[in-house]
Order: structure tokens, then sequence, then C-alpha cells
């Protein structure tokens, strides 16, 4: 019982280091298009720089609180910047 718990625990590890990894090399994978109900600017989430001004929507990193560049999404997630 004990290593089959094991087993599990580090497979799930092991998922988590992975996409971990694969989303550090792909920021795109995570953004999202949502409500920007900040009412200042922001730095980008990805690349740090100041964000143009608060529009009523905008990409954020999925669960974030920080919106993405124009360039950013642009260069990660070109299909979500064509969204907006």
């Amino acid at each position: 019982m004990s290593i089959k718990v094991t087993l599990q625990t580090l497979k799930n590890k092991q998922e988590r280091e992975l996409k971990g990894m694969l989303s550090k090399k792909n920021p795109g994978g995570q953004m999202v298009v949502r409500a920007n109900d900040a009412g200042v600017k922001d730095s980008c989430f990805v690349c740090g720089i100041e964000t143009e001004p608060p529009a009523p929507f905008a990409v954020f990193k999925d669960g974030g609180k920080k919106p993405a560049c124009g360039k950013c999404v642009q260069e990660h997630a070109p299909e979500l910047g064509r969204m907006l």
C-alpha cells in the first residue's frame, strides 16, 4: 500500500515539475483573456515592463493578477491578441 502511494506521489511531483518547465519555455500556454478590473497600469507578468493603460479586457497569466503587455501577447499568444 505505501509503495503504491509513494509511486503516485512521485508521478504527481514529476508532472508538476514538467508543467513548470514547459510553462517557463512557453508563457503563451498559460495566458487567458478575462475582464480587467484594475484601474491602474501594471507591469507585464512575462517581461516586467509597464503595460498600456487598462482596457476592459486583457491577457493574464491563468490565475494571476498581472496582465501581459501587448508585445508579449503578440510574441507568445498572438491568437489571444487577435481576440482583443
